[in-house]
């Protein structure tokens, strides 16, 4: 989720920019702007980050295919909606609750191993059921299905690892990896003063 933080005026830049927060697991609390600037610190209670963002990327970091990079066949996006679909093509809810929350535990591990004990804990959290490691299988059996039908040979991306499974994605395919190489570019070139290049990131 993207939270609009107003704009700032930030160092050695000379218009102000908009900055907005992300909340997404796995990011760090805290922000990259400067002591003395307005909400500089850490964001109690928030995970998330506050990042540099042009007005027109941030409408396009809810999953959308236009915040993957070129490169990428497949397109996960977990900012916002939880979607999946081809690179540059339309994207698809992901309207099954638990299935969704399978995407997205997988997703944000970004090409690591989750372990199925740490899947059958999200999935279901406290929910007791005595068939939830069998109904893990079902669930990443229905996961590879529906990357199959997106690209050929797409169910081969979700493989069995260790103790666990993990899902491979290359460069460009996750819209939070992308953004965050995008926020990056951004407080580079805002700590170098360079309004063009963070306008473009």
């Amino acid at each position: 989720m993207l939270v609009d933080l107003g704009e700032r005026t930030l160092k050695d830049l000379d218009r102000p920019v908009r900055l907005y927060q992300l909340a997404a697991p796995g990011l760090d609390t805290r922000t990259p702007l400067g002591a003395g600037q307005p909400g500089g610190g850490t964001t109690p209670g928030a995970s998330a980050a506050a990042r540099v963002l042009p007005p027109d990327a941030a409408g396009s970091a809810g999953g959308q295919a236009g915040l993957a990079q070129p490169g990428g066949t497949l397109a996960v996006g977990l900012l916002g909606p939880v979607e999946i679909g081809p690179a540059g093509g339309e994207m698809t809810p992901v309207a099954q609750p638990r299935l969704r929350v399978l995407l997205g535990l997988l997703g944000v591990a970004e090409s690591r191993m989750v372990t199925a004990e740490a899947l059958v804990d999200g999935v279901w959290g406290e929910e007791w059921s005595p068939g939830r490691e069998k109904n893990l299988h079902v669930l990443v059996f229905q996961l590879r299905r529906r990357l199959a039908a997106l690209e050929p040979g797409g169910g081969a991306r979700l493989v069995r690892a260790g103790t666990g499974y993990r899902l491979v994605l290359g460069t460009g395919e996750l819209d939070v990896a992308v953004f965050r190489d995008r926020a990056g570019r951004g407080r580079e070139a805002a700590r170098a003063g360079d309004a063009a290049v963070l306008t473009l990131t």
